[in-house]
């Protein structure tokens, strides 16, 4: 890796969306260089706000020697098997195991620093053994990683979301990565109706769906009427 690159620091995305997290690092001033996800909607979606240097692909039919040098790697890998909801299969189900391609793509770019979202339930998956298994393998890779649980209402998200960040730097950078400060607390939560302030004038969020339908159908736990209930304009969306 040339370490002597000058000019803003590259990015590369894995498990990319839309686009969320690339979006606050290039504000941060990044250049994302490379972009990949498997759902074609997502990319579509990326393409229009960001650029063409997405790739819409599954990441196992990406050749990975191919992907272009960059400073930091960033990405949120599959979640759903490590979910506090779902059936945990974690790292023993196929999709639990794409995480694996994050970390070949680390090994391949050498970034000086990766930064992985993952919910909070991937600290317990498989009795603990599914974290375990992540860190030690990016730590093999010559990495120091910090874990910790973030709630992204602290720092201006208007949800209470609490997210395991893993990030990891390269053992030989010179740099101590120190966990962000928080910028807000209860007392002065963004709230979603702060958000949604004027979205009704923006042409294509007037679309009018049925979702009366949808609220009777067998199977509704409640969670989606509470999403878009009056009341929510004034109290953070469930996580």
């Amino acid at each position: 890796m040339n370490t002597a690159r000058v000019g803003n620091p590259r990015l590369l995305s894995l498990f990319s969306g839309c686009g969320g997290m690339d979006l606050g690092f290039k504000q941060a001033g990044y250049e994302v260089v490379w972009a990949n996800d498997f759902d074609e909607y997502a990319g579509r979606t990326y393409k229009r706000n960001f650029g063409d240097h997405m790739v819409v692909a599954s990441i196992t039919d990406i050749d990975l020697e191919s992907l272009p040098e960059a400073d930091i790697i960033t990405g949120g890998f599959p979640c759903q098997d490590f979910s506090m909801i779902s059936k945990r299969g974690g790292i023993e189900t196929e999709r639990g195991n794409l995480y694996t391609y994050f970390v070949k793509a680390v090994q391949q770019v050498k970034p000086k620093i990766f930064v992985a979202e993952n919910v909070k339930g991937l600290l317990t998956a498989n009795q603990g053994e599914a974290i375990k298994r992540i860190t030690e393998d990016f730590e093999a890779l010559g990495f120091t990683l910090h874990v910790k649980i973030y709630n992204f209402a602290n720092y201006g998200v208007a949800q209470v979301r609490e997210r395991v960040l893993i990030v990891g730097v390269r053992d030989d950078v010179d740099f101590e990565y120190q966990p962000p400060l928080p910028t807000r607390d209860q007392s002065n939560y963004f709230t979603s109706g702060e958000a949604l302030v004027d979205v009704e004038k923006v042409e294509a969020n007037n679309e009018h769906q049925n979702i009366k339908d949808k609220m009777n159908r067998p199977g509704f736990d409640g969670e989606f009427f509470y999403l878009i209930s009056a009341n929510s304009f004034d109290r953070l969306a469930p996580a």
